[in-house]
């Protein structure tokens, strides 16, 4: 999490997919007002809390056995605004949810 450390948060959400492809929100990955008004998120720190998910960063929906396995306990720094903006997780195993905390990062102005 190296890079982070030239960055600033800008926004968080909590995500729960369920058996749908869920990605970050538009405001959460590009501001409407505020500090990174229409700036594009260029990291993002992703952080399962309650079962495991699946995700992928590369316009590829995730399905249960399609994408990055990530389990409850587990962090993962997305870089790149291209990455962020992709992003889409999805619940490992039907009718087990997820709980995913989203950071987004922008450059220190």
């Amino acid at each position: 999490m190296e890079i982070l450390q030239y960055l600033n948060a800008g926004a968080y959400e909590s995500l729960t997919p369920g058996n749908t492809a869920t990605g970050i929100t538009a405001a959460i990955k590009q501001p409407t007002s505020g500090e990174f008004k229409n700036l594009p998120a260029i990291a993002a720190l992703i952080t399962v809390e309650d079962n495991s998910a699946r995700f992928t960063m590369d316009g590829t929906t995730p399905t249960a056995s399609v994408g990055h396995l990530i389990t409850a306990g587990q962090s993962y720094v997305i870089t790149g605004a291209g990455s962020v903006s992709a992003f889409k997780c999805i619940d490992a195993v039907s009718g087990v949810a997820s709980n995913i905390k989203v950071t987004t990062f922008f450059k220190n102005t």
